[in-house]
């Protein structure tokens, strides 16, 4: 297990004031920035090419609880966030702009958030043990200049759907196809229901032994990818809900689970499958390669966060605020990964520290 090459950190530890204060518990990325969400309450976006942020000052007075999740429209320039205040917020990227705030998305912390590929729905995952359908519209979730032609009858927009059936713990991940919308939560459920009416659940998968974490598609649709309490990654038929394949790499919590783009590999299969990336409560990020030359069928990579961390504090300015300090925490302390994206060139992974590392997917 080697520390990969090409290691790149958000902020460049040049800077380390510019970390969040707390630690980062998501991440989503855009073709131009890199959005974080975190303890402190607080986004930042980044720039991909210098690393630094855009905005003076981190995206404040949305939420007044840490944020837990995060999502991105980039047609439209916006980010979505949902918080342990159980509201759910928009912001405009270039700007800054906080565009509107809904107060009472759930009746607790919103756990998950994704917007829909055609922008127009926004689903959300509650520890309320509901999951929600949002109109994009409806929420007011549009462009600043937009926003301000609207008028919004509703003080406190409603959703489409409300789906709760069968659902008995916190809803932890959502996906959504073009079709339908899955949900996982910690009862050990992942649900496939209908997007659009009759909003039912289609299908109910219970083969991981303890809660689901996390939830991706591959990138043709037709395959789904969990992370698990239970330690292992699955990959499912989403027409069939058959399990194909289960990997334990971990041996903690599996939190997040994504498949990188236009990965390219000798050998498709699995709908198009070519690379999975998790990350772990066990202090890991695993990459998988499907490589036609290894037993199994897939390469497998894996690295630990602390050592990539440690880097960091090697080369940032030890003599700015408080670092002896939240080093130890940060590096001494847990190191649980909370989130992995790739663009299918690099891959990004906050974990429990103030900032992000990214290293070549290929290292």
């Amino acid at each position: 297990m080697t520390v990969p090459k090409n290691l790149t950190f958000f902020p460049p530890p040049s800077s380390p004031s510019l970390c969040h204060k707390e630690v980062i518990y998501d991440i989503a990325l855009t073709s131009t920035h890199l959005i974080t969400c975190s303890q402190d309450k607080t986004l930042r976006i980044w720039s991909l090419s210098t690393h630094l942020p855009i905005h003076s000052s981190p995206l404040t007075g949305g939420h007044t609880g840490s944020i837990l999740c995060v999502a991105v429209l980039e047609t439209e320039g916006l980010v979505v966030a949902g918080s342990a205040d159980a509201s759910l917020c928009c912001w405009d990227i270039e700007s800054g702009v906080l565009v509107k705030r809904i107060e009472h998305a759930h009746t607790e912390s919103v756990l998950s958030v994704l917007v829909s590929a055609d922008g127009k729905w926004v689903v959300t995952g509650g520890k309320d043990r509901v999951v929600k359908v949002w109109e994009r519209g409806v929420l007011g979730f549009v462009r600043p200049s937009e926003a301000q032609a609207q008028s919004h009858s509703q003080l406190q927009p409603q959703p489409t759907a409300i789906l709760s059936e069968g659902i008995t713990a916190a809803v932890n991940a959502v996906a959504i196809s073009s079709s339908h919308i899955i949900s996982g939560s910690g009862d050990r459920g992942i649900k496939i229901w209908n997007l659009g009416a009759p909003w039912a659940c289609v299908k109910t998968i219970r083969v991981h032994e303890k809660g689901v974490a996390s939830l991706v598609l591959s990138q043709d649709g037709t395959k789904l990818v969990s992370g698990s309490s239970d330690q292992t990654m699955r990959v499912f038929d989403l027409e069939t809900g058959a399990e194909e394949l289960c990997f334990r790499d971990h041996d903690n919590l599996v939190r997040r689970v994504c498949v990188p783009p236009n990965v390219n590999v000798e050998g498709g299969g699995n709908g198009g499958l070519k690379c999975i990336v998790s990350g772990s409560y066990d202090e890991h990020v695993v990459v998988r390669r499907r490589d036609a030359g290894v037993e199994g069928g897939w390469a497998v990579h894996k690295v630990h966060i602390g050592e990539m961390a440690k880097q960091f504090w090697e080369r940032c300015d030890a003599g700015e605020e408080r670092w002896e300090e939240r080093a130890f925490n940060w590096i001494g302390g847990l190191k649980r990964v909370f989130s992995v994206k790739s663009d299918g060139k690099r891959v990004f992974v906050s974990a429990q520290m103030g900032f992000v590392v990214s290293f070549d997917l290929d290292a």
